[in-house]
């Protein structure tokens, strides 16, 4: 495996923790910018994914996700 593969599967790994984070402050603490964690992680997660496994989708929709993401 290379060595960029391995950063962004850990890169991945750590956004699920902030993912589950995010879930626990919403549902547990009664917080809701914990929705809005879980979303950004969830949609960086997905963007990483994406890349990691060339799945089918346009690079143009992909930076616009990771954009919407950083807003």
């Amino acid at each position: 495996m290379e060595l960029l593969q391995l950063m962004q599967l850990i890169s991945i790994a750590l956004e699920l923790v902030v993912i589950t984070l995010g879930y626990k402050i919403a549902t547990e603490k009664k917080k809701e910018f914990g929705w809005l964690i879980l979303l950004t992680f969830t949609i960086y997660a997905f963007y990483d994914f994406a890349l990691l496994f060339h799945f089918e989708i346009s690079l143009i929709t992909l930076r616009l996700l990771f954009y919407v993401a950083t807003i």
